[in-house]
């Protein structure tokens, strides 16, 4: 005798969402929904939100009251770029002019513009390189 034959299993239903779509951006551009049923379903979209970005190099209002003498050069260059705060006002010299005959030739303020910069035309030993 011969058992009688299960009925037919019903086709799969489509997903309810597509984890393929969005998913370079998952984290801030899909629902909450979506983002359960394609953890559940296909493994994907799964934890916890985001990392948080990682903080400034500097915090470019520490300081910014005093910032032509109290920030440092690194600090300068990447509030000026960032923020445009500590944006060097002024001449920029050209270091390696003059530079056979630096001390007689050079004015204090290229000294000390590329002493600071360049570590050239310091009046200190060592230079104060920043």
């Amino acid at each position: 005798q011969q058992l009688p034959q299960p009925p037919p299993q019903p086709p799969t239903p489509a997903p309810t969402f597509d984890c393929n779509a969005g998913f370079a951006h998952w984290q801030t551009g899909w629902s909450e929904q979506k983002k359960d049923w394609c953890c559940h379903a296909q493994g994907r979209g799964c934890g916890g939100p985001p990392p948080p970005a990682p903080p400034p190099a500097f915090d470019c209002n520490a300081g910014s009251a005093n910032w032509a003498i109290g920030w440092s050069q690194p600090k300068k260059d990447f509030c000026c770029k960032q923020n445009g705060k500590g944006c060097q006002p002024g001449p920029v010299f050209d270091c390696n002019a003059g530079w056979g005959n630096w001390y007689a030739a050079w004015s204090v303020p290229k000294k000390a513009w590329c002493c600071q910069r360049q570590g050239k035309g310091c009046l200190t030993t060592p230079c104060p390189v920043a």
